[in-house]
């Protein structure tokens, strides 16, 4: 990594099939964050609280619903 990393007002959430009517369930609303390059950052919450869906989508293995980082 070259300098920060943002990560501007990322919303995803996962398609419930089956269940049309209803909203997708919601992982991640609107998280901001900065990683900075040679610090260490500790990512908890509780189980299936979106930890894994933020990890995924900054290195861009997976894509945003809204927001993201400008690289």
């Amino acid at each position: 990594m070259m300098g920060p990393l943002p990560a501007n007002n990322i919303s995803f959430a996962y398609p419930r099939p089956g269940f049309r009517q209803k909203r997708p369930a919601g992982a991640l609303h609107n998280i901001r964050l900065q990683l900075s390059p040679g610090t260490s950052t500790a990512l908890v919450g509780s189980s299936s609280s979106g930890k894994s869906t933020l990890v995924r989508i900054l290195p861009a293995l997976a894509k945003p619903d809204a927001g993201g980082h400008p690289r």
